[in-house]
């Protein structure tokens, strides 16, 4: 849930962002290396907006940092792996004449049962 307090220009990017993310929601079949997201919406007067999404365990940094954490390097075809589907969705992004402006291993989120490496 985001705060977007009396700020209409943030009001206004959350509702970009949600027409975005609905309309790369109601392709089908669904990307495998797109967050679905079921539900949005907020009230009139409240600060908070929601996204009904897919669940998914943990975004790409949180990630990485497991291997940081226990000093073990990442396979490099694992890395390969991760890599091609995050271009892979954004690939399919673009070709709807969007563009991802904040990709970062936060806004990725990797989970066997969200087709592993999904961007949001």
């Amino acid at each position: 849930m985001r705060l977007l307090g009396d700020q209409q220009e943030g009001k206004r990017a959350i509702e970009n962002e949600v027409r975005i993310i609905t309309k790369l929601s109601s392709k089908r079949p669904a990307h495998p290396n797109i967050v679905q997201v079921f539900r949005h919406g907020g009230m009139d007067k409240s600060p908070y907006y929601y996204l009904d999404m897919e669940l998914c365990d943990e975004n790409l940094e949180h990630y990485m940092n497991r291997y940081r954490c226990t000093n073990t390097p990442m396979d490099i075809w694992q890395i390969w792996n991760i890599m091609a589907q995050i271009a892979d969705g954004l690939s399919f992004i673009h070709d709807l004449g969007e563009l991802h402006r904040d990709i970062k291993p936060n806004n990725s989120i990797s989970d066997v049962s969200c087709h592993g490496a999904d961007i949001f």
